[in-house]
């Protein structure tokens, strides 16, 4: 395992462990408020992967010819 992966890990897992914990012990959030922050986490996951990849394309020397 890679530092960045561990990194990915903690900066999306934590966060994602703390939601849950958050909105699962408060009796005052409406039903489907975890699917939907749920959602909004898988989506930030995504992008951010969108993100580095392009930053990683962008980054490859010129002459370099892709397969």
């Amino acid at each position: 395992m890679t530092p960045l992966n561990i990194l990915a890990a903690i900066t999306l897992g934590l966060p994602g462990l703390a939601m849950i914990l958050l909105i699962g012990g408060n009796p005052s959030i409406q039903e489907g408020t975890l699917a939907t922050l749920a959602t909004l986490l898988v989506l930030s996951a995504f992008v951010i992967a969108a993100i580095f990849e392009i930053k990683r394309l962008a980054d490859q020397p010129s002459d370099k010819r892709l397969p």
